[in-house]
């Protein structure tokens, strides 16, 4: 048992770390800090990918090392498709983003944004809901 934890905790650190870039990617892409050019930049152990996808859609992600080669045939097979889970964000400059991490857990992916936009419409839509259903009414 102790072989299997020791074998699984550099893969869980690696994850969260990857979970930790694409949500500081989906706050920069929130904010309008990114350029959008098409570009793939190597970093220590993943790439940062930018893609233009169709006219005034961008894609922008991150890509472990060890999954590149499975981005890239995906990505010459289907050049104009969105490869992996990705997150549309309307950046406060006007474009649309979709944000997205290959190579990691949707469901992760998703907690980690759900824990840092608390106070989006639909969080604020249910919290409405809530207080009317418990004075009787319904929406």
């Amino acid at each position: 048992m102790m072989q299997e934890s020791s074998i699984l905790e550099p893969e869980k650190a690696k994850e969260e770390k990857f979970i930790r870039l694409f949500r500081g990617l989906y706050k920069k892409a929130q904010n309008g800090e990114l350029t959008f050019k098409t570009e793939e930049k190597k970093r220590k152990d993943y790439f940062y990918v930018a893609q233009e996808v169709g006219g005034k859609s961008f894609f922008v992600g991150i890509v472990p090392q060890e999954r590149i080669d499975e981005f890239r045939a995906q990505n010459k097979q289907n050049p104009n498709a969105i490869l992996g889970f990705s997150v549309l964000v309307k950046a406060k400059t006007g474009e649309e983003v979709r944000v997205g991490c290959f190579g990691v857990s949707n469901a992760q992916l998703l907690k980690s944004l759900a824990n840092t936009t608390k106070r989006s419409w639909s969080y604020r839509f249910m919290k409405k809901r809530m207080k009317s259903q418990k004075r009787g009414y319904g929406i």
